[in-house]
């Protein structure tokens, strides 16, 4: 049987919070497909009501609604700014979430959807990630949960919880790594030319990042760097 993917999404979502694994997921049944085996994922985008959901960066995507619990493998919340994350703990994620999690084998968050995990009571007292701007709201607002600072993803029992944006693509290789083997995961990550699969214990903090800020003087772009030392 495949193993069925759902990603829940909600006006404003970050679009990369749920693509990213969707993407993942997708490259894995090819590299299965070339490989001479069936593929062993399917993805499914969820919405409160269904139809389509614009993301925050204007895109919209088609979804299915929040109903009666159709049984997943994996659950993951998309993420999103905090006006927007507001707005979806809502009847229909009340009812239904919790009982889509409770069927599900594993369940889990992309950024700021760890808030919705928390508000719903569905983390207390397991370590989660998050985003490093939102580690403090949410340890503030949740006090019950144990917000791991620093990790770009976080695998508590069944629970998989991821920081920024791109760590959903970290936490979704380690994802096939453990459902099928390591060999397809780096296989997926070549395809998706990632540039290293990083361990759950990495730091969100990039060193590289922070070399790279500091060779440009802050608000000179490269272009008018360039032109002042000529």
């Amino acid at each position: 049987m495949p193993h069925k993917v759902l990603i829940f999404i909600f006006p404003g979502f970050e679009l990369l919070d749920a693509t990213g694994p969707a993407s993942a997921f997708g490259v894995a049944n090819h590299v299965l497909t070339e490989r001479g085996e069936q593929p062993f994922y399917t993805v499914e985008m969820i919405s409160p009501v269904g139809g389509p959901v614009q993301s925050s960066s204007g895109i919209a995507v088609e979804t299915h609604a929040l109903s009666p619990v159709r049984p997943a493998n994996t659950l993951l919340i998309a993420g999103a700014e905090a006006e927007n994350l507001e707005a979806v703990i809502s009847e229909p994620a009340v009812r239904w979430l919790p009982q889509y999690v409770q069927a599900a084998e594993r369940f889990g968050s992309v950024c700021a959807g760890t808030f919705i995990l928390a508000a719903l009571g569905l983390v207390d007292g397991k370590r989660v990630a998050t985003h490093w701007r939102a580690c403090g709201p949410l340890a503030e607002l949740y006090p019950s949960v144990e917000v791991d600072r620093d990790s770009v993803y976080v695998v508590d029992g069944k629970i998989w919880t991821s920081a920024g944006v791109t760590t959903g693509i970290d936490m979704t290789l380690a994802m096939i790594g453990s459902d099928l083997d390591g060999v397809i995961a780096s296989e997926v990550a070549k395809h998706l030319v990632v540039y290293a699969r990083r361990p759950g214990y990495q730091s969100q903090f990039s060193p590289l990042l922070r070399a790279q800020a500091k060779a440009y003087p802050s608000g000179m772009s490269r272009l008018a760097l360039s032109e002042a030392n000529r």
